[in-house]
């Protein structure tokens, strides 16, 4: 019984200590489970601080370089800073990319084959697209090979959106810097689950990548902890997994806490085995059977007591433990601190304090970390103190973590620098922990680099300036002829802007057309790497000079061509002016010489023959012979007068007159000229138009027009002069090649015959040009009258249309100058002298008339054979010479010239001209003055005795 009872007790006792036993256990297990949290919780708090710090740092570099122009538009200087960001991080980045307001790739680095790519339908486009604020993609497999995540900030133009400036991070260069790091024994490890549920990083095979629903979906507790980590909630909890190659299950703990990113969160969670947790209660366990058979052999006192000390030693001993792992992980986040490369303080958030600085601050601030611990930051940081305070207040309430200051060293010197700060709590109070570069040399390389932009920019706009104001149309364009660039010129031949054409094609914008013109001299010199030049015309039928110059890189090939288009329609309209002019100039100076020789034979031949008339009676029968050489002779000056005309040499009668009145006066002539079934009529202005004319001349052009008119009437017709006054602006100008707008006297004379081609039309002012059959005209008719015309200061021009009639048009300037009173004097009476008269011809037949008809009539002589022969004489007889007779055009001395050496010997010397066409002596001067007149030649003897004789008197 007494062994049953004792057994009872024995077994009820042992039971006991089981249960009390077990009840330390299940204790000492719950404390090391809450020192796991604990633990767990500091290393995923830091994880997830980190990330979203590292992507918060990085927001601020994109948002920073997103306010700059070259990156909003962005140009070659734009790129070349994504460059630099580039290559100055790319062991945290592996491309920077610039994306328009449409969601297209427009600038991208390293990987530039993606630039014109549509990623517009991805979700974090979409939403930046439609917000406008920083987003973070879900994590991506680059066709690299490597999983990414891009990070997108906002780019405006004042608060016009245009466009994100997106880093693509190497997620798994993130995970082994955030998250490989966390070690918790042997078999702790921490993993990754996006906002939708997806494992972006777990070290388990198999798991990232896939939904984190999936993988745990044996495990009730796992999907409950995955469902609130969707919720962006943190906690604790321990699920249980079955793993490959095992029959038990695998309990986990675990602690979960939300990464926060921009437009969505991340959820961090830090995994520790069951298995390796309770390691350090094993032996317990093991030694809980010694404790047994001890309560069996020493009873149940012993064994109570045993039991009582054994769990007391155990508890102990797992105190300690932890306590001395609690010290180790203290001391190695004191190491991390103090020994870290960058500088690091900690600051009360209340009073600014500083309360700890590791080495590298010491060595970078100059004082000693005892003396930092006993300063302020005020001491350090040179903004105002109420300034400071409200920096420390962002960081504090985390609306700001990235900071650049100034901080002053113990040697006074001041340096720039970076600052993140990140609130962080201990024994419940709030602290501030600071990391802090040193960026001075950055801000210097940085200040030089926007002195050097400001320098580029300037000369940039004044490059741009330069060719803006070059009216030639210049554009830059590449291999597939889209325009790069244009200038102003270019852009308001279109009526656009310049950037409207970049990024078209040429042929499309300038042709309307789908394909390159067939002789395009861009790609001309993209093919041969030469400059070209090329005419074209356009639709509107302008003529258009193409020049094109190709530029080369490094390599020596062609990577774009500039072109520069000229509009030369008005400048080859202005060379066939000019072209017609000199051959018309080139005719008149033939015309002109061969007046002057026909002048002189004319001379000769109508003065002898006016001689012998003058000797002849009425009553000879060879009188009539006489006569009709005479005649003969002055049908020949006639003729010689049209060819001066046509040269534009002849001496005119300038004076104020009525263009109406001249018109009336020639009614009587026209009815004259035309047949009878030539209906005239006239269309007047109804008051005076007065220009500066000579009459005959007017009357001579109406009398060449008239003609012309009723040739091209065969079978009647009607002809109509018509006066009136014209406006003529610079429109009008420019659009027919006359020189100067103005009020003009327009006189028109317009027939309804047959009409001319226009080929014909701008041929009839040539000289010798006829349309009639040989020995029906001469073809100086209507170049007569353009003579005129041009001598006249006047323009003219002409309509016709084949069938349907001609119409001149002629424009004379109109003066305000009052016509002369018209009067006319009786002939003279030719009579003679004694006085002594030089005459200077060089032609020997009209010097020996001209002595013959002088000598004849009582004078006396001397003759010259030249200009300086005349001078000569004259200055040996000076006082003997009354007048001096000069022909225009001598050799060594031409008849003005030798008057002007005459006068300076004897100023009141008189003189006689006599000459072909007055511009042989005298241009726009007109005569010397009243000592001077002028005979045209041919002259009759009696007109040379009668200007002698007056000149003499006068």
């Amino acid at each position: 019984m007494k062994i049953k009872v004792l057994v009872f007790f024995m077994l009820i006792f042992t039971a006991l200590c089981v249960l009390f036993f077990n009840a330390f256990y299940i204790e000492a297990k719950k404390t090391a489970i809450s020192k796991l949290y604990d633990e767990q919780s500091i290393h995923a708090k830091q994880a997830a601080h980190g990330i979203e710090e590292y992507f918060s740092t990085w927001a601020s570099i994109l948002a920073s370089f997103a306010k700059m122009d070259e990156i909003i538009r962005p140009d070659e200087f734009g790129k070349n800073h994504m460059k630099f960001l580039f290559e100055a991080h790319q062991d945290q980045i592996r491309s920077i990319t610039r994306v328009n307001e449409k969601g297209i790739i427009i600038c991208t680095y390293p990987v530039v084959s993606s630039v014109g790519t549509d990623i517009s339908g991805q979700k974090h486009i979409r939403e930046i697209l439609r917000n406008h604020k920083p987003v973070i993609s879900d994590v991506f497999r680059t066709a690299q090979g490597f999983d990414a995540v891009a990070l997108h900030v906002p780019v405006f133009s004042g608060k016009e959106f245009k466009g994100t400036l997106a880093a693509v991070v190497n997620f798994e260069n993130l995970a082994k810097r955030y998250l490989d790091v966390i070690k918790i024994g042997v078999t702790g490890y921490a993993w990754v689950v996006s906002r939708d549920g997806t494992q972006l990083y777990s070290p388990v095979p198999g798991f990232t990548g896939i939904p984190a629903s999936q993988s745990y979906r044996s495990s009730p507790s796992a999907l409950l902890m995955i469902d609130n980590m969707l919720k962006g909630e943190k906690g604790t909890t321990a699920y249980s997994l079955s793993m490959s190659g095992r029959r038990s299950l695998d309990r986990k703990y675990a602690v979960y806490t939300p990464i926060k990113l921009y437009n969505t969160f991340w959820s961090i969670v830090v995994v520790s085995s069951e298995e390796e947790v309770l390691s350090g209660l094993v032996s317990f366990r093991n030694k809980l059977a010694v404790v047994v058979a001890i309560i069996f052999v020493c009873g149940i006192v012993l064994s109570a007591l045993g039991a009582k000390a054994w769990v007391i030693v155990t508890e102990s001993e797992k105190r300690k433990k932890i306590e001395k792992e609690l010290r180790q992980s203290e001391e190695l986040y004191r190491n991390l601190f103090e020994s870290h490369a960058a500088v690091k303080i900690t600051l009360d958030t209340e009073t600014g304090n500083i309360l700890d600085a590791n080495n590298a601050a010491a060595n970078f601030y100059g004082w000693s970390r005892e003396q930092l611990r006993r300063m302020n930051i005020k001491e350090i940081n040179t903004l105002p103190p109420d300034e400071i305070d409200r920096e420390i207040i962002k960081a504090r309430n985390k609306e700001r973590i990235h900071f650049e200051f100034k901080h002053r060293l113990a040697d006074g010197s001041i340096r720039d620098v970076e600052v993140f700060s990140s609130r962080i709590v201990v024994k419940g109070k709030d602290i501030l922990h600071s990391i802090i570069h040193d960026i001075t040399e950055r801000k210097h390389a940085e200040e030089r680099l926007m002195q050097s932009e400001a320098e580029l920019r300037r000369l940039s706009n004044e490059f741009q300036g330069l060719l803006d104001a070059i009216p030639d149309h210049i554009t830059l364009k590449d291999r597939n002829l889209k325009v790069l660039w244009a200038n102003r010129a270019a852009a308001d031949g279109l009526n656009k802007k310049s950037e409207d054409l970049i990024g078209r094609y040429c042929y499309a914008i300038w042709h309307n057309t789908d394909s390159p013109c067939s002789k395009c001299p861009v790609l001309h010199s993209f093919s041969t790497a030469r400059p070209t030049e090329v005419q074209s015309a356009t639709p509107d039928g302008r003529i258009w000079n193409l020049r094109t110059v190709p530029l080369f890189d490094e390599e020596r090939n062609v990577v774009s061509v500039i072109e520069v288009a000229r509009d030369v329609t008005e400048h080859l309209k202005l060379e066939d002016q000019l072209r017609h002019a000199q051959k018309m100039e080139g005719i008149g100076q033939l015309a002109g010489g061969i007046a002057h020789d026909f002048n002189n034979l004319l001379n000769a031949v109508l003065g002898y023959a006016s001689l012998i008339q003058m000797h002849m009676p009425e009553s000879d029968p060879m009188r009539h012979y006489v006569d009709q050489i005479i005649a003969a002779v002055m049908r020949g000056a006639s003729l010689t007068r049209q060819i001066l005309a046509l040269s534009r040499k002849q001496l005119l009668d300038i004076k104020s007159v009525d263009m109406n009145e001249v018109v009336r006066d020639f009614e009587h002539m026209l009815s004259r000229l035309v047949r009878e079934d030539i209906t005239i009529q006239y269309n007047l202005h109804n008051a005076s138009i007065m220009i500066m004319a000579d009459p005959g001349q007017i009357m001579q052009v109406l009398m060449n027009l008239a003609a012309n008119a009723s040739d091209a009437m065969p079978d009647g017709g009607t002809l109509l002069v018509s006066t009136e006054l014209f406006e003529m602006d610079e429109r009008y100008v420019d659009m027919h090649g006359f020189d100067n707008p103005g009020t003009y006297a327009l006189l028109s004379v317009a027939d309804t015959g047959c009409g001319m081609t226009e080929d014909v039309r701008l041929k009839i002012f040539d000289p010798f040009f006829t349309t009639k059959e040989v020995g029906k005209g001469t073809g100086l008719g209507l170049a007569v009258v353009h003579g005129i015309v041009k001598q006249h200061n006047g323009y003219i021009n002409v309509y016709s249309e084949l069938g349907k009639g001609t119409v001149f048009r002629i424009y004379l300037p109109i003066t305000e100058q009052k016509p002369a009173e018209s009067g006319s004097a009786p002939s003279e009476k030719v009579s003679g002298g004694t006085e002594t008269i030089l005459v200077a011809e060089d032609d020997l037949a009209i010097r020996a008339l001209t002595n013959t008809i002088l000598e004849q009539y009582g004078y006396r002589v001397i003759s010259a054979v030249d200009g300086e022969d005349a001078v000569r004489k004259f200055e040996k007889k000076k006082d003997e010479i009354n007048l001096v007779i000069l022909d225009g055009i001598m050799p060594k001395k031409n008849g003005k010239e030798a008057f002007e050496e005459i006068r300076k010997l004897r100023p009141d010397i008189k003189a006689v001209f006599i000459s072909g066409y007055a511009e042989d002596i005298f241009t726009h001067d007109g005569m010397p003055d009243k000592s001077a007149v002028f005979i045209p030649k041919p002259v009759k003897p009696d007109e040379l005795l009668r200007a002698v004789r007056s000149t003499l008197d006068s």
